[in-house]
């Protein structure tokens, strides 16, 4: 039985695989028949299909290994953080550095200190010439710059007394030289010079301060407002208020280079001190680098310049940091002094003895010079009580017995 069954299958199927129809040919109800699959190469072998789960187990490795690598990246990273933030124990161990230089302390606080100014010699007052206030690093302040400035301020309400005016001139003028011999070998003077020439010509001076540079608290293209009092100095604003609209100024010497100012307007306030004047303002500097700029003014507000005034007054007009300081005397001792007045009595009288026994001219100029000295100690007694009466009493030591 189950041999004929097997031999009608085989038949059914034969019969099928003749009437099957060629590839790309119609079927009997008009579809299309599937291609027949390709002919096998028979100097190859054929190749068995692939089985699903085992590209599936394939994949699922792939993708573990990839998490174990993100797990061990995460682990290292959290690791590195936890040993960035956790506080470090300092460890110090000894090394052979050398032997060090023995360091002048006391060079390096006299050069921290300011230097203070002193009085001309004659070979200085010959540098100073005629008109020379002041020698500042070896350069000349001459004294009709500083009366022209002082005058201007003489004018300016709220600009204080003339000792102050006179120090807020000198410090301008002493920062001014301090930067110019820093740059001896600066062209900016020659250069300002060729900008108003420039100017003349047609140039606006918005060109010229982009050119070259523009004061602080100006706009990029050198616009500035100033008013009475300014920051900028006595000299920069003495120059702004007394240009007149539409004018330029020749070249200045600042602190920071040489300065040209156009005036644009000027604003009349309801007081002085309200005035306004809008200007262009472009800056030739002394030097492009402007750290080493900025370190040589420091050094000036530091007090580290030579200063020589022409004479003493000169030198007591200059800002405190420059001048000498005068050493206080130490009040006088009044019991000291009458205990010396009574040491000088008696040697006094012993002198007078002497030369009541025996004349001798040596003892009688002894006996002269000591009398002057007890005449000055008398005097010094005197001024002695004078200070203790004109002093304020300490609330501290008054008498509990009087009120």
């Amino acid at each position: 039985m189950d041999v004929r069954i097997a031999a009608s299958s085989l038949l059914f199927l034969a019969t099928m695989a003749v009437a099957q129809p060629p590839a790309g040919t119609l079927g009997p109800a008009g579809t299309l028949a599937p291609a027949a699959p390709a002919a096998q190469d028979p100097e190859k072998a054929p190749q068995p299909a692939e089985d699903p789960l085992v590209g599936l187990g394939r994949e699922k490795a792939r993708l573990e290994r990839e998490i174990e690598f993100a797990r061990a990246r995460v682990a290292t990273a959290r690791g590195a953080l936890a040993t960035k933030f956790q506080r470090q124990e300092r460890r110090w161990r000894e090394i052979d550095a050398g032997t060090l230089a023995q360091t002048n302390t006391a060079a390096v606080t006299a050069k921290a200190r300011p230097q203070v100014a002193r009085v001309a010699s004659k070979p200085e007052l010959e540098t100073l010439g005629p008109d020379g206030m002041l020698l500042v690093n070896g350069a000349v302040i001459r004294r009709p710059q500083f009366d022209s400035v002082l005058e201007y301020l003489r004018t300016v309400p709220n600009s204080g007394t003339d000792e102050q005016r006179a120090q807020r001139v000198l410090m301008e003028l002493i920062r001014t030289e301090v930067a110019c011999t820093a740059f001896q070998d600066s062209e900016a003077l020659v250069i300002a010079g060729q900008v108003v020439q420039r100017m003349a010509r047609g140039s606006t001076p918005a060109e010229m301060a982009r050119m070259y540079g523009v004061i602080p608290g100006a706009t990029a293209d050198g616009r500035l407002e100033i008013m009475r009092n300014s920051a900028l100095g006595p000299v920069l604003e003495q120059a702004a208020f007394s240009t007149k609209v539409g004018e330029a100024t020749t070249p200045i010497r600042t602190s920071m280079g040489a300065v040209v100012l156009k005036v644009a307007a000027f604003e009349k306030g309801a007081s002085p001190e309200l005035d306004k004047v809008q200007l262009d303002a472009i800056v030739v500097p002394y030097t492009q680098d402007s750290f080493a700029l900025q370190g040589v003014l420091e050094t000036a507000m530091a007090g580290q310049v030579q200063i020589v005034g022409r004479d003493l007054p000169v030198v007591e007009m200059l800002p405190a940091m420059f001048r000498p300081t005068v050493a206080r005397q130490k009040p006088a001792d009044k019991l000291t002094l009458q205990k010396t007045l009574e040491r000088l009595e008696a040697e006094r009288e012993r002198l007078e003895g002497v030369l009541k026994e025996k004349p001798d001219e040596a003892v009688q100029k002894h006996l002269q010079s000591l009398r002057d000295q007890i005449e000055k100690t008398r005097i010094a007694i005197e001024n002695a009580d004078k200070e203790a009466k004109a002093a304020p009493v300490d609330q501290g030591q008054q008498d509990p017995g009087k009120k």
